[in-house]
Order: structure tokens, then sequence, then C-alpha cells
């Protein structure tokens, strides 16, 4: 564990003076979903993610992903719920509802595109663990890196909205995710019943 650890860090700070993949390309969600579903996963550990002070995510592997459920420990009822997937072919997506007042509010990610995540994730998916993915996610985060994201309701605008923070047309698939993502944001149906497969995928 401590050598996976160590090479993840090596990998992120060599990454850091390199600069990111222009070539960017959003893969559909829909695809993410049934892969998720076609692969074999074992829960691995609970503990704190990047970003979380008390609420603790479980971590989820399989050969081809690591998955974390956010508000999992202690078990109860959440306003929020949601999950940050890693994945060499996708990259790092966030899924994340949250109860506001009025509205219930939905969003689609993607926080790390996999033609950068690929330059840090080096080592086989099942060995990682959360302090290594918070490594990875940490040094994202500082870099603010290529992103989009879809929601039905942003705090700002309080509208639906769709965005990247680099051009849009530099981006391919784009605005076939965006449509595909605002469709599955805007509909309490498609939603839950996306949630509902997590939960049975990942049911700890």
């Amino acid at each position: 564990m401590k050598n996976t650890i160590l090479t993840t860090i090596i990998l992120v700070l060599g990454f850091a003076g390199k600069s990111f993949a222009q070539n960017l390309e959003a893969k559909p969600l829909d695809l993410l979903v049934q892969q998720l579903e076609s692969s074999k996963f074992t829960f691995k550990e609970s503990g704190l993610a990047h970003g979380f002070f008390s609420i603790h995510s479980c971590l989820y592997v399989s050969e081809e992903f690591a998955v974390l459920k956010n508000y999992c420990v202690p078990k109860k009822k959440y306003p929020a719920k949601g999950y940050t997937i890693f994945s060499k072919k996708f990259g790092v997506i966030d899924l994340y509802q949250e109860q506001l007042p009025g509205v219930v509010q939905r969003d689609v990610r993607i926080s790390v595109f996999p033609e950068n995540l690929y330059q840090v994730m080096k080592s086989p998916m099942p060995s990682y663990r959360i302090k290594t993915l918070n490594a990875v996610s940490d040094h994202f985060y500082k870099l603010r890196g290529p992103a989009c994201w879809s929601t039905n309701f942003s705090r700002y605008t309080e509208q639906a909205e769709y965005q990247c923070n680099v051009g849009l047309d530099t981006v391919s698939g784009f605005f076939d995710w965006a449509d595909e993502t605002q469709a599955l944001a805007g509909s309490d149906a498609d939603w839950n019943a996306l949630f509902n497969k997590l939960e049975r995928i990942f049911p700890k």
C-alpha cells in the first residue's frame, strides 16, 4: 500500500509542470453506466475523501474503475448523495444531488478528462486506496484543469446550465453529452432510476 501511495504522489508531482491535453472528449454517460453495470466491484474501505471533513465515503474497485460512494458512513439519510467515479477511459466523473429549498439540484461533472487522468493514474485500479485517490483529486483541484458540467439548477442563475471552463467546441462530443445530461438531470424519473441502479451496484 505504501508503495502505491508513494508512486501516485511521485506521478502527481511529476505531472505538475506538464501542460494539459488539448484533444479532449466527453464520452456518453450512458456508456459509462453500462460499463459500471457489467463490472465486478469489490468493497475496499471507507474513509474521508477529498473535500469531506466528517462524513466518510465508501470505496469500491474493479478492473476498470475506482468508485467513491459519498455520504456513506455513518449510514443515514442525508440531504445530499453523490458518486465520484475514477476511470482511465472516462476520466473523473461526479454525479451529485442535493435537496435545496424547493428544488433537488442534480449535477453531472467531468472533473478530470481521461486524456489528463491517464498521465497520473498509472497503477491498476484495484490497487487504489482512498488516500491515493485523494492525492489525485487534490492535484487536479489545485491545477484547475479542463472540466465540464451539466446541472438542472445553477445556484448562480437558478436555471439549468451546461458549460466548460474551456471552449465548448474544443471538447469532442460535448454537445451530445450536454443534451444527454441535461435530459437526465431534468427528469425526476430518469435521475432516480440512475441513482437506484447505482445503489444496487454499490449497496454498502
